[in-house]
């Protein structure tokens, strides 16, 4: 079976949540988990993003996958993880951002380009 993902935000779509499952055969061993929904950045918060992101590439010359890495590095900053016993620096990731955690990061990375470099998003 291919998972599933359903979100639950009120009582219809649970009862119709609780009536598929109910359908499900039980021929087969299966596994239910639920955990409280975290909305990570919308569609629209994305685009926004990479909009400020292809402005400062025109800008610049410099390619967007590289900005995008850079402004992650500026305004995320690094972790250090343990991997086969050495310790790794990596760039925190934007793409488990909450939606505000998500704005901040864009709101920060928009006011260096208007500030550093003069770009606009119209």
């Amino acid at each position: 079976m291919t998972p599933v993902t359903i979100i639950l935000d009120n009582e219809q779509k649970r009862d119709r949540a609780s009536a598929w499952l109910a359908k499900i055969p039980v021929d087969e061993v299966m596994e239910l988990s639920l955990k409280a929904y975290k909305p990570t950045r919308s569609q629209e918060q994305n685009r926004r993003y990479w909009l400020i992101v292809g402005k400062v590439s025109d800008h610049t010359g410099h390619d967007p996958a590289d900005l995008h890495e850079m402004f992650k590095a500026k305004f995320l900053g690094a972790e250090e993880k343990e991997l086969n016993g050495e310790k790794i620096t990596t760039v925190k990731s934007s793409a488990k951002l909450k939606v505000g955690e998500f704005r901040d990061y864009m709101e920060r990375v928009e006011a260096w380009a208007v500030e550093t470099l003069g770009v606009w998003l119209e």
